[in-house]
């Protein structure tokens, strides 16, 4: 049984690709806000709110 090297190469590029085409799908790039965790030792600073802050 012969093994070419140019089918190799090509079976090798084309996974490459696919990885490469899948995982680029998979990001849609959407920043979905998060609850800010409750922090009760926290030491307050006094230092004031954010503008636009949706609490």
């Amino acid at each position: 049984m012969t093994f070419s090297f140019n089918i190799f190469a090509k079976s090798s590029i084309y996974a490459i690709l696919f990885v490469c085409a899948a995982s680029g799908m998979a990001q849609d790039g959407t920043i979905y806000p998060l609850e800010a965790p409750a922090e009760p030792r926290a030491i307050p600073l006094g230092t004031g709110g954010v503008e636009d802050q949706l609490s």
